[in-house]
């Protein structure tokens, strides 16, 4: 999102959604174009992505904790996907003619995975509110797998961001491409 108006939305979606996992006493750790704004390049985004820590079992449960919260006029969806579970949480703006629908993603794990992120997250800022996001180690990680165009891009600039700071074992194993390099990239 890059108009202001749109950037308060995603902001008030991402209080919401946090204060809602922070209520019901579930760790969350923000991952995708959000995340990307702490450890790599803004670039806009239109929904929140987020891994949780809740087993598969407990989905039920946590559309619940959204249900009871009065934060979210629309019940959550869920999604069954392979190795995992996404719970879709919207939110509307029905000040706007057409309404534009808010889109939040939680992703439940069925293996380890969701427990390393959670792990491994950091606290960090964002629109003046502090949250845990991902560790830039895991938001390459994931970047890799999803494996969309826009992916390697964002894992250039994430990698170009924070190559000090990161893992040893990723730094010393990955070259950063050439800016030229960079360019084709972008399909």
């Amino acid at each position: 999102m890059d108009s202001p108006l749109a950037n308060l939305l995603l902001a008030k979606l991402l209080r919401d959604v946090c204060d809602t996992l922070d209520e019901a006493g579930v760790p969350y750790a923000i991952i995708g174009g959000v995340a990307l704004s702490i450890w790599g390049e803004p670039r806009t985004t239109f929904d929140v992505d987020l891994v949780v820590a809740v087993s598969p079992e407990e989905v039920e449960s946590l559309c619940g904790k959204f249900c009871e919260s009065g934060r979210f006029p629309f019940e959550p969806s869920i999604c069954p996907m392979p190795r995992m579970t996404l719970v879709r949480v919207h939110q509307g703006d029905h000040d706007r003619i057409p309404s534009e629908l808010l889109l939040a993603d939680l992703l439940v794990h069925e293996d380890d995975t969701g427990s390393h992120v959670i792990n491994r997250r950091r606290k960090g800022k964002f629109l003046g509110h502090d949250y845990w996001f991902c560790s830039p180690e895991d938001l390459i990680v994931l970047k890799l797998v999803a494996a969309r165009p826009r992916d390697q891009l964002d894992v250039f600039t994430v990698l170009s961001q924070m190559s000090e700071e990161l893992d040893s074992l990723i730094s010393k194993n990955v070259s950063l491409p050439s800016e030229r390099e960079r360019r084709g990239a972008s399909c």
